[in-house]
């Protein structure tokens, strides 16, 4: 959603008018220059840039960085997905990828898709941002590394959108397995909790000391820490787990993202 405000804010200063002459003076053009570039970029229906550009290539590395930034966004979707579909987790379910060796594996080929065209992404940017070493008034060296780089920046870019609406729209999440693995078994989850409770009635660095103790015997025993935090300190309220703000948070951005929705 961040990147979608940004583009709209970059396509002004992107989308601008280059109209300089031999060597960005206008010269040619008297004292007509800047009303004809003015007028030109109307005419087009692009930004008037005020001067010429040509030499200063801030432009194209910014929207370098833009597409690098998108590429790089859904790479960490990939990669958080690859994590949550590892069989011993299974928290997130992808569908196909099945494995050619084992019938009951489901290969990450999507995610891995992202991730990889991510860093992809960030290799070439670091090519278009050595562009911005322009010498003078035209450098073609730096002009070339421009075409051979960022044409394909693009085209990585918006496939790894086309990726992810397609990953997104396949996937089902396991609320069954995300509580499991959130409890552990033990519950160690409620350790900052309970940490936080008892340092009302003790100082925190003891808290923090009696929470470890605690989570070592769980660990030594199999007893749930909730368990073993009520035998040991039965005026506490019972535990329970706190997401905090999670949960807002994801509503707040699941509105966002419809009312930004084409």
């Amino acid at each position: 959603l961040r990147l979608g405000d940004r583009l709209a804010e970059l396509r002004p200063r992107l989308l601008a008018v280059s109209l300089g002459g031999a060597a960005g003076t206008l010269a040619a053009m008297g004292g007509q220059g800047p009303a004809v570039r003015a007028a030109l970029a109307a005419e087009l229906g692009l930004a008037d840039p005020g001067a010429s550009w040509h030499s200063a290539r801030d432009r194209l590395a910014e929207l370098a960085g833009w597409a690098t930034g998108l590429a790089a966004c859904l790479g960490k979707m990939g990669e958080d997905l690859t994590l949550l579909a590892q069989s011993d987790v299974s928290e997130v379910r992808l569908a196909g990828g099945g494995s050619s060796s084992m019938p009951q594996k489901v290969n990450p080929v999507a995610p891995s898709v992202l991730v990889a065209l991510a860093r992809a992404a960030v290799a070439l940017d670091g090519g278009l941002q050595g562009a911005v070493l322009h010498r003078q008034q035209r450098d073609g060296a730096a002009w070339f590394t421009e075409w051979l780089l960022l044409p394909q920046l693009l085209r990585l870019t918006g496939r790894a959108v086309l990726t992810a609406q397609a990953l997104t729209e396949t996937l089902a999440p396991d609320p069954a397995r995300m509580a499991a693995t959130l409890d552990g078994g033990l519950g160690l989850v409620h350790a900052e909790a309970l940490a936080f409770a008892l340092s009302r009635q003790m100082p925190r660095p003891e808290a923090q000391a009696a929470v470890a103790d605690l989570c070592r015997e769980a660990r030594a025993t199999g007893t749930a820490l909730p368990r073993l935090a009520a035998a040991r300190f039965p005026e506490l309220p019972p535990l329970r787990v706190d997401l905090g703000t999670a949960p807002a948070d994801a509503r707040r951005f699941a509105r966002e993202a419809v009312a930004q929705a084409p």
